[in-house]
């Protein structure tokens, strides 16, 4: 344990690496979605009666971009 104490720059190394990967990776992928393309297939002859149509409409349309 007095060694691993004694090199300080592998302290500082082994604390500040995780801390600074963990920062790093809640940056990058915290953010929130925006316009993500959407194709649906539906076979369905009437969409808005249809299970898949009540669906997409309560989809946000900021968030998905419907392909039609």
């Amino acid at each position: 344990m007095k060694k691993f104490f004694s090199n300080f720059s592998m302290l500082i190394i082994h604390f500040l690496v995780p801390i600074l990967q963990i920062t790093l990776f809640c940056l990058c992928v915290g953010r929130k979605l925006t316009d993500v393309p959407i194709g649906l297939i539906s076979r369905e002859a009437i969409r808005s009666s249809s299970t898949s149509g009540l669906i997409l409409d309560k989809i946000d349309h900021k968030i998905v971009h419907l392909v039609e």
